[in-house]
């Protein structure tokens, strides 16, 4: 029977990086009494993983350790995350560069709409038209396609 002491404790950030799922056993078993654990668990899995891996496995973690301070310690690695830049010229740029993600999304929002309205329909496009629809990133005349693709007779009434 495997116990605690058969777990290693993962200590280097390089290591959990390569083995994650080996980094959340070792800070469940030592991140009580080894903040190093938790240290490489975060610079080496939670930091790097995409968001929902990164959150399972704080969970799992946070919900065994067996000490407040150690719980503690863990949440305040993980709410660092959040910076929040200083200088104006920081913030401009993450905000513009904010900006332009909210747009892009927006625009494959009305694209998928566009595309479900259109296939409802039983409208066909051309490669083409899709292409055209595709590379658009014109939020008003994407939003103009919808309404038109909602009465339209064919895919050509949508360019004219």
């Amino acid at each position: 029977m495997l116990g605690p002491d058969s777990i290693p404790a993962v200590t280097d950030a390089d290591e959990a990086d390569n083995l994650p799922e080996l980094a959340v056993l070792s800070a469940v078993v030592h991140g009580s009494k080894r903040f190093d654990v938790l240290d490489a668990l975060y610079k080496g899995v939670l930091y790097d993983v995409d968001g929902e891996r990164s959150r399972l496995y704080a969970d799992v973690v946070l919900a065994a350790l067996q000490t407040e301070h150690a719980r503690s310690y863990l949440e305040a690695l993980l709410i660092a995350e959040k910076y929040e830049y200083q200088s104006s010229f920081a913030k401009k740029y993450f905000a513009e560069g904010e900006a332009r993600g909210e747009a892009r999304g927006e625009a494959r929002g009305e694209i998928k709409a566009l595309f479900a309205v259109l296939d409802v329909r039983g409208i066909t496009l051309t490669d083409e038209q899709r292409l055209r629809i595709e590379e658009c990133a014109d939020l008003a005349q994407l939003q103009e396609w919808v309404r038109l693709a909602a009465v339209a007779g064919s895919a050509d009434r949508l360019f004219d």
